[in-house]
């Protein structure tokens, strides 16, 4: 607790130079320990708009499941990934759209381009998913009320 609470106060000023792997580590430490610190989190969320399409699907995927296990909710945010989501879906594999999946479905986030998205890639998907990954993506889909005519 008093480690990650110098953290905290350490890491805004040298935050302009973390890259989006510093950045997707350090939030979902936070998250895995379950400390939420509201002023860093707003902090990483004005850092990261810019560094968007420096990102790779892993990374957008672990920040906003790191958000969704803290439970800050940046709507602005979100509308950035789900942009990056839907401009490069083939960047994204399963395991990081599955997290993507389960982060706006915490938050009940309805951008429906994104959630068409999602269910394109669940009807199209080559790989031989999981039932439990099935049944996650369904789940999401259903907390935010959507439906797909093919699903």
């Amino acid at each position: 607790e008093k480690m990650l609470k110098a953290f905290t106060k350490r890491i805004p000023p040298r935050l302009p130079h973390f890259n989006a792997l510093c950045i997707a580590n350090t939030l979902n430490a936070y998250a895995k320990l379950q400390h939420k610190e509201d002023a860093l989190f707003r902090r990483f969320s004005s850092e990261m708009p810019h560094k968007l399409p420096l990102f790779r699907g892993e990374h957008i995927a672990k920040v906003a499941k790191a958000y969704a296990k803290v439970s800050f909710r940046d709507d602005l945010l979100f509308d950035d990934f789900a942009d990056e989501v839907i401009r490069r879906p083939h960047e994204f594999d399963h395991v990081a759209l599955l997290m993507i999946a389960f982060a706006y479905g915490h938050f009940r986030i309805r951008n429906y381009r994104l959630w068409g998205v999602l269910a394109e890639w669940l009807l199209h998907s080559y790989i031989d998913l999981r039932a439990q990954d099935i049944a996650a993506l369904l789940s999401a889909m259903a907390s935010v009320d959507f439906q797909h005519d093919a699903l």
